[in-house]
C-alpha cells in the first residue's frame, strides 16, 4: 500500500526543539516512536499515524 502524502509536510518537534519535516505517516511515526515523554498530545498523534493504516 502506497504511503498518503503529506502535503505541506507535517512538522514534527523533536524533544532537544528541533523541527523535523515529515512527508507521510509513517515518517511522523518513525519521529515519535523516539521520544521519552509520552503525554496526551504524544498519544493523539500516534494514534492518528497509527490509523491512517500505512504504519507498522
Amino acid at each position: 500500500m502506497a504511503p498518503i502524502w503529506f502535503v505541506p509536510p507535517v512538522f514534527v518537534k523533536t524533544e532537544t526543539g528541533v523541527r523535523h519535516g515529515c512527508n507521510n505517516a509513517k515518517e511522523a511515526f518513525e519521529q515519535l516512536k523516539t521520544w521519552t515523554r509520552r503525554g496526551p498530545r504524544w498519544h493523539k498523534a500516534v494514534t492518528l499515524c497509527l490509523s491512517m493504516g500505512h504504519v507498522q
